[in-house]
């Protein structure tokens, strides 16, 4: 093997490597992120103001207004890094809609 050929093998070995790594790094906080939907759903309680929910699960993904009501969406596939991205894999979800009150109406999770 040609001296190279060997710094294009280790280029190429080197390249893979940080890919990897970078692949476990986004999986790890995808998943971190996802854990802590799962988790903090079981915490929101019909009834519950606007703020404390806001307190439970941080700033909400996107919402939208609709009939009188207000609907919150927490998604973890904002966590998604740029490899992680190219599969099209399952996202954990948590919507919360809440009454003209502002206080929680109904609490909805679903992978999609």
């Amino acid at each position: 093997m040609t001296s190279k050929s060997k710094r294009a093998l280790l280029l190429v070995v080197v390249i893979v490597c940080f890919l990897g790594a970078e692949f476990a790094r986004e999986k790890i906080v995808y998943l971190s992120a996802t854990h802590r939907l799962e988790h903090a759903y079981w915490n929101i309680r019909p009834g519950m103001t606007r703020e404390d929910v806001v307190k439970q699960l941080g700033a909400p993904t996107f919402s939208s207004t609709e009939s009188g009501h207000d609907d919150l969406y927490w998604s973890s596939a904002r966590f998604q890094g740029f490899l992680l991205r190219w599969f099209s894999a399952p996202h954990y979800t948590i919507n919360v809609t809440f009454g003209p009150d502002d206080k929680v109406l109904e609490v909805v999770s679903v992978i999609d």
